[in-house]
């Protein structure tokens, strides 16, 4: 599990981040592939199971717009995995 401090404008507690495969969209909504994580005190914690590149997909709580919103030049690069949890 890695956590991972956001900053910026708009902010808040509660908004909701996710990691979305590189060549993909953000979803347009929840899904049980893509669980997001809120925030709390400005930090999400993430756990990688498998390797990958990945864009960070992000939803403003303070939004009425429900989607995700993509920013693609935020990415991580998963390059290994060790004693990944399924639970």
């Amino acid at each position: 599990m890695r956590t991972l401090q956001l900053t910026g404008v708009n902010l808040v507690d509660g908004d909701l981040a996710l990691w979305a495969p590189v060549g993909t969209d953000c979803p347009s909504v929840d899904s049980p592939s893509r669980l997001p994580h809120a925030l709390v005190a400005g930090a999400a914690s993430f756990e990688f199971v498998r390797t990958a590149q990945l864009f960070l997909c992000y939803r403003f709580m303070s939004s009425e717009d429900t989607a995700y919103t993509a920013f693609s030049d935020i990415r991580v690069a998963v390059v290994h995995v060790t004693n990944a949890s399924t639970s």
